[in-house]
């Protein structure tokens, strides 16, 4: 995919390089189907929907649904439930571990 040196729009703060984006759609959006989009020209991915508290057990099947490559970047996870307590555990973990103990070790 070539990509052109001036955003085609913004979603918040990031630029996103192409006018199509891939849809999310359950039990497609899987990590071949994905990269296959990408080289086709998609600039930006979704993956499929991943349930928090399936997240928050002890299945892999979470992380099989949110493993991407560096080259999928932008991507967005779509992640569901019903309660907001669950969301908010999610969050904090993610918070220590992907931001607050990496600068605590270093």
């Amino acid at each position: 995919m070539t990509e052109s040196k001036t955003p085609n729009f913004y979603i918040r703060d990031l630029p996103i390089y192409g006018d199509a984006i891939l849809a999310p759609m359950d039990g497609y959006s899987d990590w071949p189907f994905r990269s296959l989009c990408r080289e086709l020209g998609s600039a930006m991915s979704y993956t499929e929907f991943i349930k928090v508290e399936k997240i928050l057990s002890k299945s892999k099947q979470p992380a099989k649904r949110m493993y991407f490559n560096e080259p999928e970047r932008p991507i967005t996870f779509q992640i569901y439930g019903e309660m907001l307590l669950l969301f908010l555990l999610l969050l904090l973990i993610f918070f220590l571990f992907f931001w607050a103990l990496p600068r605590w070790s270093s």
